[in-house]
């Protein structure tokens, strides 16, 4: 289990329960603001559709641009043209909190990605043999010989750093030829 799972342990329906709790204040809201049904059945469609685009913002890095830009650019108009509502504080803010939601669900799996990265990094290093004959294998099952190059040379690495043979990681005579010749920088 990685250190960084049991803090990002989150049930399905305190999110399901927030996202429900978020659809019936803004839709309340939505009939005092936008005057009725017409504006409790926009700003409800509009949280709905907004909840589903976080499904964006899991994406590392730039997830949650990618829920702002589809949010601004795909959702609102359509809603809007479907009820007839206008922009108004309340559609802005509503935006705004999902985006803003969107962006720190992109930083946690950024940071997740990061540690995930870490993780198998501090295995490679406490396993150097597993990790030698896991790439050696990487490298007879790939075609392409750019990766199969790149598999060798982490074979090679891990050999050096790990103080192993190539007999030690069950390499052929022609693999130990070529990962003497990576280790000795020929």
């Amino acid at each position: 289990m990685l250190p960084c799972s049991r803090r990002l342990t989150m049930s399905f329906g305190k999110v399901v329960g927030f996202g429900l709790i978020t659809v019936l204040i803004v839709g309340t809201l939505g009939y005092f603001v936008h005057g009725g049904v017409n504006g409790v059945l926009a700003l409800t469609l509009l949280c709905i559709a907004y909840l589903l685009l976080l499904i964006l913002a899991f994406g590392p890095y730039t997830g949650f641009i990618a829920q702002g830009l589809a949010a601004y650019f795909i959702v609102w108009p359509t809603i809007a043209r479907m009820t007839a509502v206008e922009s108004s504080w309340l559609t802005t803010a509503i935006y705004w909190v999902f985006v803003i939601i969107g962006a720190v669900i992109t930083l946690i799996i950024t940071s997740t990605q990061r540690e995930v990265n870490i993780f198998a990094a501090q295995r490679n290093f406490l396993n150097p043999k597993e990790t030698a004959i896991d790439s050696l294998q990487q490298a007879r099952k790939t075609s392409d010989p750019g990766k199969r190059n790149d598999h060798l040379l982490r074979a090679a690495a891990t050999i050096t750093i790990g103080k192993l043979t190539c007999k030690e990681i069950g390499a052929t005579p022609e693999e130990e030829r070529i990962l003497n010749e990576i280790k000795s920088g020929a």
